[in-house]
């Protein structure tokens, strides 16, 4: 009984070749196309998951002004000052702390090399607010934050694209108008983070 259907099935394929072989096509098509949306799918989110992981459950960006149904930050918003952070510091209760947070986009350049990243100017204090560890190098010294010959820290990928595979601290690199040296390098976590692509500067 079963070899005959089997018999009756594989003669009605044969009849309609064409039209059996576009129906099975379509069939692969589409299943190739449901798991490839499903993967990209969850690819995303765990992306996404991972960005906001990453700025912590118990953080606060603050910016000066207040932003308009349109957005943007008026023109006449006064910045934040190092004095208005360690004024947070000592007399707001119930926080771990303020770390004070200055950035820009520029291009840093070694060499022949050059990338366009993102800086913050900030101190010690914004790597453990951003639960951020450093691959190599070290923090930033007492005398570094106070003046002196500007220090930095690199994202991994400003770090590959300007150096490669060579050890790039203790290394001149100029950022913008100004030179800064190379006194560390963030660990990467993988994936698209886009502190990666950044410097901090002291």
């Amino acid at each position: 009984m079963i070899w005959n259907t089997i018999k009756l099935a594989i003669t009605a394929i044969g009849r309609n070749l064409l039209r059996s072989t576009l129906t099975i096509l379509g069939i692969v098509i589409g299943v190739t196309a449901v798991i490839s949306m499903v993967t990209l799918g969850g690819g995303a989110t765990s992306q996404i998951t991972r960005e906001i992981t990453s700025l912590g459950s118990d953080l606060l960006i603050l910016r000066p002004g207040i932003r308009g149904r349109h957005g943007g930050i008026p023109r006449d918003a006064e910045p934040f000052k190092r004095a208005d952070a360690k004024a947070i510091n000592e007399e707001v209760g119930g926080i771990a702390g303020a770390t004070p947070v200055s950035s820009s986009a520029t291009t840093a350049v070694y060499g022949n090399e050059n990338w366009s990243t993102s800086i913050m100017g900030s101190d010690n204090s914004y790597l453990s607010a951003r639960s951020w560890e450093l691959e190599s190098g070290r923090e930033f010294t007492e005398a570094e934050l106070v003046g002196g010959r500007l220090s930095c820290i690199l994202g991994a990928t400003v770090k590959e694209k300007l150096f490669g595979y060579q050890d790039p601290l203790d290394a001149r690199i100029r950022v913008g108008t100004a030179s800064c040296t190379v006194i560390g390098v963030l660990k990467s976590k993988g994936g698209q983070h886009s502190e990666w692509t950044r410097m901090i500067l002291s």
